[in-house]
């Protein structure tokens, strides 16, 4: 690899350590002190002739400009965790409490229905209510939203939420994974349905990429649900959601910026 690129040769040149970036630089000249690249440094980049994501205009720009055809793991740790930008993170790391307080990206929660709070680090729905949930607001309504959960019941995430009637929500429970939506009911409207039997005590990822009507939802890092739905596309909120459950508990919530 090579360990230094000459910054005048080239657009948004970087000084390359041992696959470190020297970030300053390469923000200075995107444009944006604090959040990665911005629009004008995508376009530049396009104009240069990279195509395709975000992730691999970076990952053309660094075998241009180093030499280097393999992609090694560091670098992509380092484009994903630096230029897809977080909207929202949480691991819920503070002290217990009756309440989830501010996310660690500073978003309060909003309650929604029941009563949620922190417990030995992890956030826990702690009323066995027929429906509990508590959201957070991204400020996009085109995200992808991950979070660890740990099954005892009926429990999943909800997206795209205005309330409890309106809104998207991928549940687990006993015998299946579920995408649904809510329309103006109490009642959830099925979208699409993965059968799987999860372990009680097993920790599980679930993950949902929403662009526009695109969905597609995860599970372990594997597409089980790909579908296409409409409803409340404009909506921002997303966050956690029980079914008479008191013990499920959540970690690790993050929405990042779809590129």
């Amino acid at each position: 690899m090579a360990q230094n690129i000459n910054r005048s040769g080239a657009p948004f040149g970087a000084l390359l350590v041992n696959d470190k970036v020297d970030l300053g630089y390469w923000r200075t000249m995107a444009g944006n002190q604090s959040a990665g690249m911005n629009d004008a440094a995508v376009a530049a980049l396009r104009k240069q002739g990279f195509k395709g994501t975000l992730g691999d205009m970076l990952c053309g720009f660094y075998r241009e400009h180093t030499g280097d055809t393999d992609i090694t793991t560091a670098w992509a740790t380092f484009i994903h965790n630096d230029f897809i930008r977080t909207l929202v993170s949480d691991n819920f790391n503070r002290a217990d409490n009756t309440v989830l307080g501010n996310a660690d990206t500073g978003q309060p929660w909003k309650l929604v229905y029941g009563a949620w709070g922190i417990a030995t680090n992890k956030a826990q729905c702690q009323d066995a209510a027929d429906i509990s949930a508590i959201v957070v607001d991204t400020g996009k309504s085109d995200f992808t939203l991950a979070a660890d959960t740990t099954f005892t019941g009926y429990s999943g995430l909800c997206f795209r939420h205005k309330d409890l009637t309106n809104q998207l929500m991928v549940r687990m429970n006993a015998s299946s994974i579920g995408l649904f939506k809510y329309v103006d009911s109490n009642s959830p409207e099925p979208i699409r349905t993965y059968n799987f039997t999860p372990l009680i005590g097993t920790t599980y990822n679930i993950k949902v990429v929403v662009r526009g009507s695109s969905i597609g939802i995860y599970l372990d890092g594997a597409l089980i649900i790909s579908a296409n739905d409409s409803a409340h596309m404009e909506k921002t909120y997303c966050g956690l959601y029980t079914f008479q459950n008191d013990t499920v508990t959540f970690d690790n919530f993050k929405v990042t910026q779809v590129v």
